[in-house]
């Protein structure tokens, strides 16, 4: 199951686990995508990028990659979506040079230019690709690496004493910020810790452990307008189909149609 696949995964690093843990958080800080990019972002550009991201999830499945290299891939986008006018006839070839960037920087084995030359609808070409990597780059100041809220969702899962079900379910929802450009102004570990809150919720279990709150230093006043946004999304009819698909499997607890059903009922 490649949703399954991790890289940076803390726990056979333990005794640096905190400080880890503490450098993501204000790594963080300065790998969010510019506030006034979201705001003045119109409709139609706010739809193309949610089928663009949508397409890159099926190239991502289909390649079995690391879901840290899709996370990598989405950020570096919206990043340059917040620092750049990209016309929206160029949202794929943006994605896909974000993609490439990722797979360069998380996997072992990155795909070769030519692959993602063949998956462009433009005819773009390798010189294209190259170019517009440098270019990525050079926006980006070459500032590449960043925290993803599935390396906080694990440290919260081992501080719950590694409740594997609330895991794999809450990594639906933490994807979900990928899609829903409302839970795009939150942080990683925010959305990381909203995720879980939400679905010990859904199990029906509706503390929030002075534990979880001191290891994620959230609590639940700062955890509700996250978990409002998902719920939110939840209530509203299925638009992007491989994200809602990805997730209606059996390996992944069909964690998508069980928060659909919960959030209907409830």
């Amino acid at each position: 199951d490649t949703d399954l696949k991790t890289s940076n995964d803390l726990s056979p690093t333990n005794e640096y686990s905190e400080d880890i843990y503490e450098h993501l958080q204000d790594l963080e800080k300065n790998r969010m995508p510019r506030q006034s990019f979201m705001d003045a972002l119109p409709e139609q550009a706010w739809r193309a990028r949610g089928r663009v991201v949508d397409w890159l999830l099926l190239l991502h499945r289909q390649l079995e990659l690391l879901s840290e290299t899709f996370w990598m891939a989405i950020n570096l986008f919206d990043r340059l979506l917040s620092i750049r006018n990209i016309p929206v006839a160029r949202y794929q070839f943006t994605g896909l040079v974000c993609a490439s960037l990722a797979t360069k920087s998380q996997e072992s084995i990155p795909r070769r230019i030519n692959w993602w030359e063949l998956s462009s609808d433009d005819g773009d070409n390798a010189e294209k690709f190259l170019a517009g990597e440098l270019a990525a780059c050079q926006q980006l100041e070459w500032r590449l690496e960043c925290p993803n809220p599935l390396a906080f969702l694990r440290r919260i899962s081992v501080v719950d004493g590694s409740d594997t079900i609330s895991f794999r379910l809450a990594k639906y929802l933490v994807l979900m910020q990928c899609f829903d450009p409302h839970l795009l102004e939150y942080r990683p570990s925010l959305i990381a810790a909203s995720a879980y809150w939400l679905t010990r919720i859904s199990l029906k279990q509706f503390d929030w452990p002075e534990i979880l709150c001191n290891a994620t230093g959230y609590g639940r006043d700062e955890l509700f307008p996250p978990a409002t946004c998902m719920v939110r999304y939840l209530c509203n009819p299925v638009k992007l189909e491989n994200f809602f698909y990805l997730f209606a499997s059996t390996p992944r607890l069909k964690a998508s149609e069980f928060f659909y059903d919960w959030a209907r009922s409830n």
